[in-house]
């Protein structure tokens, strides 16, 4: 059973028709700590999807 204590479904899958929409969903579903998933994004290719709102507050926050 994942960190977050969901049972998983018939295909293992532990959050059934959810996204994991936090930097902590992704670690514990992997079973790895935060910083490493945030790690293997940028150096491992990681695929992380955004919404189109934390794009933007991302640029914002380049841009200071």
């Amino acid at each position: 059973m994942p960190a977050s204590g969901a049972k998983p479904d018939a295909e293992g899958w532990p959050f059934p028709g959810k996204k994991l929409v936090s930097w902590k969903e992704i670690a514990g579903h992997l079973g790895r700590e935060t910083r490493t998933v945030q790690r293997w994004e940028k150096t491992e290719a990681l695929p992380v999807r955004r919404h189109e709102h934390q794009k933007k507050i991302d640029g914002l926050r380049l841009h200071k």
